[in-house]
This record gives structure tokens, sequence and C-alpha cells, in this order.
């Protein structure tokens, strides 16, 4: 398919956001700046392991932030100067002049 034009049908299809639940957990942190995981598992309902482990994959791809809170546990938080769109992802926002 390299070099090949696409048809046209395919290419629609294509761009449309996919909304998989690390998409929704990703939106749920940047709509809120810090969510604990506890409250990911219940919205989305799927197990602490799965939560946990969409949260370290996005952590490790630097979209997120993890902090550990000894009454809430783990906490996600969205980046600093960063925002979530579904059909974009993680962006930077555009810097402030001063």
């Amino acid at each position: 398919m390299i070099g090949e034009s696409m048809p046209e049908e395919l290419i629609k299809e294509t761009d449309k956001a996919l909304h998989t639940g690390i998409d929704r957990l990703l939106a749920k942190v940047y709509a809120n700046k810090s969510v604990k995981i506890k409250d990911i598992v219940k919205e989305l309902q799927i197990p602490d392991e799965k939560a946990e482990e969409w949260a370290n994959i996005l952590a490790d791809h630097e979209l997120i932030d993890i902090k550990y809170s000894p009454i809430s546990g783990m906490v996600l938080e969205s980046k600093p100067g960063k925002a979530y769109d579904p059909k974009r992802g993680v962006y930077d926002l555009p810097k402030k002049e001063e």
C-alpha cells in the first residue's frame, strides 16, 4: 500500500477519531486536570489493574503525570501547557506572550 493512493471511503473512515477505553481515560484526565484512579475505575467500569496499566502506558509516553497520595492513592494529572482533543490527541498549548 506504500506509494499507492487510498480509496476515498477509506480516508473518510481513518479520519474519524477512535474512542477506546484508553482514549476515554485520557480525555477524562484532561477534562478534569486531575483524576483519582478509583474514579476512573468506577466511571469506565474496568478493573483496577487495567486502569493502572493504561495510566502507566500514558505516563511512559509522557501524555500524563502520575502522583501518589496517601489518602487518594494513584492520581492522574494532565501535563502542564498541554491540551487534549480526540482528533488531535495531546498537543502543546500556544505560549502566552508577555
